[in-house]
């Protein structure tokens, strides 16, 4: 072969080297579940607030969207709110959802076109990203290739079956974080008990580090190239420390009412910041939702491990009453109380909340109760 032929094909492969690059630099994959369409048992499928927040994240930040999952074809969500802005961008779009409606098949995919795959969760996450094995070696694939690797919540339920060059479970001796068996307990009692497993527990039988903030606080895990989010609420900072891992500084965003919730919520568990924390609460209390707060405060008091755990709730429900007016947080604070022992200040509480919901009858029941109790 002479000279001028291998600088030919050198110039060649070195052009088809750089379009391969420039393609996966611009481009990235959304991997949600195909649970939800053969599902008997909706909602199992994908969380759209995940996925809206991350499509346009990415796309806001310069990339193409490809999106697959399992099975192909459509992907059906779980229950989720059109109202939330990402979501009502998303359906507005219709390039986006004819996406939804037509996900490709991992093993028609090559890994080296993305930058970036991330792994959307949702309940049907639980049910067949486990088991999906050309989804497996896509994903393998693409991190022994360099790539940027994300879960986000159930998602993490994709790197089950993800393996090292040399056979090991990729998240052996890593650093990873999913909707952790707290969460499950607190926040997802009813559909926990019919996964196949819990996460958190797998994840640890397989090596991982397993880490985690308190229940459904904002949390971002990063291991080398693998980025993982505990919870819906940590989507965004999640694509975020992507984007950054790319190379590509996020920019600016209106943060919703929710994550500032959230991260209000945080604050408002430790005790050292907990009274600037609540006096920005009622400065501001428009720009927040006290509802997650009271939600918050119900589901820690149903679930509570001792009275430490029964003072917290009670405390986080009292914060968000003022703001939040409704029978079911008042008779949650009135059960903390009698649970506490206070069952003179869970009647009064009672008798006051049935003054300002005269149509709840379950609140004078629950009075009833009480007071045929304390004889």
């Amino acid at each position: 072969m002479n000279r001028s032929r291998i600088v030919r094909l050198a110039l060649a492969a070195s052009l088809l080297w750089s379009t391969a690059s420039v393609a996966a630099a611009d481009k990235v994959l959304l991997v949600v579940s195909s649970h939800g369409r053969v599902s008997t048992e909706k909602p199992a499928g994908f969380d759209m607030a995940e996925y809206a927040q991350a499509y346009w994240l990415f796309r806001d930040h310069g990339y193409e969207v490809q999106v697959a999952s399992p099975s192909g074809g459509e992907a059906i969500p779980d229950r989720y709110e059109a109202e939330a802005p990402p979501t009502a961008r998303l359906l507005a779009a219709p390039e986006a959802m004819t996406q939804l409606r037509n996900t490709r098949q991992p093993e028609q995919l090559n890994p080296a076109d993305y930058a970036a795959v991330l792994v959307i969760g949702g309940k049907g996450a639980m049910f067949d990203l486990p088991g999906a094995d050309p989804l497996h070696k896509l994903l393998a694939r693409h991190y022994q290739g360099g790539g940027v690797l994300g879960t986000v919540c159930h998602g993490a339920a994709a790197l089950l079956g993800v393996k090292q060059a040399d056979g090991r479970p990729l998240i052996a001796g890593r650093a990873v974080n999913s909707f952790s068996r707290e969460e499950e307990r607190l926040f997802n009692p009813d559909w926990s008990k019919r996964y196949p497993f819990v996460l958190e527990d797998r994840l640890r039988e397989q090596g991982a580090r397993f880490e985690a903030a308190p229940p459904m606080l904002i949390h971002v895990t990063r291991d080398e190239r693998l980025f993982s989010g505990q919870n819906p609420f940590s989507t965004a900072p999640l694509v975020e420390a992507m984007l950054r891992a790319l190379g590509r500084e996020p920019k600016p965003r209106q943060i919703g009412s929710d994550e500032l919730t959230l991260r209000l919520l945080g604050r408002l568990l430790v005790p050292a910041q907990r009274p600037e924390a609540e006096r920005e609460l009622a400065a501001e209390p428009n720009r927040f939702q006290p509802r997650l707060i009271a939600l918050y405060g119900t589901r820690l008091a149903k679930g509570a491990n001792g009275s430490a755990e029964l003072e917290t709730a009670l405390h986080l429900m009292t914060l968000a009453a003022p703001y939040f007016s409704h029978p079911r947080l008042d008779l949650a604070r009135a059960e903390t109380l009698r649970k506490l022992g206070r069952s003179e200040a869970a009647r009064q509480l009672l008798e006051q909340a049935s003054g300002r919901h005269p149509s709840a009858p379950e609140l004078k029941q629950a009075l009833a109760e009480l007071e045929t109790a304390s004889r």
